[in-house]
Parts: structure tokens; C-alpha cells; sequence
């Protein structure tokens, strides 16, 4: 059944035959894409300003929480951003070091940070996010060459694979920071 827009609470016994207690009683989000923001927010730790799963799924959880476009959760992009923009050891967020500038080994994390920057800048249109898609998509294309397999992105800074993935994000982000700045040849 449908729990939008009823009220709920929780109420528990710690312990058999005891009275218990209850939480106050709580609105869910009135629709199913709000209740999907709520749920993704839960896991969002606000200390180091990610999702714990992962250091690429942070960032497409990042974009499609500000692509949902509830103002309430308009601080979790300057939060992850900020908290996040530095460097940090390899095995603190990934198996992969993250080197500032949201930029790992993995090329495609890479990009998916691009794209999550697009889209903050696209919502607040602060600057800070469109020149940090820039950044990343100036390190992605480090990683462009026309030799092998005719073309494309390699997935890794090893240069071992490329895949349609990284290569399809590639050409999103260029596209995408190109549309936004104005001159851009």
C-alpha cells in the first residue's frame, strides 16, 4: 500500500511485557521521488561528505539527488563538494587514491564527478562546480587516443582496457562543460 502523505511512528519493546515506547509521529514524503531522496540521504554521511558504497556512486547519487530538485537537499552539494575537493590516501574512499580535483586512476569515476559538477552547476550556477567539470574533463581527455581500437578513452591511468562506459561519459562531460562555457572551441 501507499504511505504518502499518511502519518507514521515507530514503537518498539526493548524488552517482553515492557510498555515500550514510541517516536512522534513523522510525514513521510508526499511522493514516491521523495521518498527515493529521503532513502538515498539516509546513507549520506555528512562527516566526510559522501555515500560510504562507493567513490562513483557517490557521485551519480550526487546527480541524481540534485537532478530530484528538492531545495532541501540543496547543502549536500556544497558539503560533498567541500569536503571532498582535497586529496586523500589511496584505500581511505576507494581502492583507488583520489588526488584532488576528484580525480582517481579510474577514469570513469573521474568522469562521473564531472558530470555530477555539470549538473550542481546547472542547478545553483555557481561557478566553482562548472570549473571543476572543466578540470576533470581536462584529465579525461588526457586519457583520449585514436590508436587503439580506433578511438575512445582508456578506463584506467595503466592505459589496460577501454569500454563504451568510459568512453560514453567522456563524450557527455566534454559536451556538456563545452555547451556551458561560452568561446569554447
Amino acid at each position: 500500500g501507499r504511505l504518502y502523505g499518511g502519518a507514521v511512528r515507530a514503537c518498539g519493546r526493548a524488552v517482553t511485557g515492557s510498555n515500550g515506547s514510541c517516536t512522534a509521529w513523522a510525514r513521510p514524503a508526499p511522493t514516491r521521488a521523495g521518498a527515493a531522496a529521503d532513502a538515498l540521504m539516509y546513507s549520506y554521511d555528512p562527516y566526510p561528505g559522501w555515500w560510504p558504497s562507493s567513490w562513483w556512486n557517490s557521485a551519480a547519487t550526487l546527480t541524481t539527488l540534485i537532478d530530484h530538485g528538492d531545495p532541501a537537499y540543496d547543502w549536500v552539494i556544497a558539503r560533498t563538494f567541500d569536503q571532498n575537493k582535497g586529496v586523500f590516501p589511496a584505500g581511505e574512499r576507494s581502492s583507488d587514491a583520489i588526488e584532488g580535483n576528484f580525480v582517481s586512476r579510474a577514469i570513469d569515476d573521474s568522469a562521473w564527478w564531472g558530470l555530477a559538477w555539470v549538473a550542481a552547476y546547472d542547478r545553483t550556477r555557481d561557478r566553482r562546480y562548472l570549473d571543476m567539470a572543466t578540470t576533470i574533463a581536462n584529465y579525461v581527455h588526457q586519457y583520449w587516443d585514436t590508436g587503439t581500437c580506433g578511438g575512445g578513452v582508456w578506463w584506467d591511468r595503466e592505459r589496460t582496457y577501454k569500454n563504451a562506459v568510459t568512453a560514453g561519459l567522456y563524450l557527455r562531460l566534454a559536451a556538456s562543460v563545452h555547451n556551458r562555457t561560452a568561446g569554447d572551441t
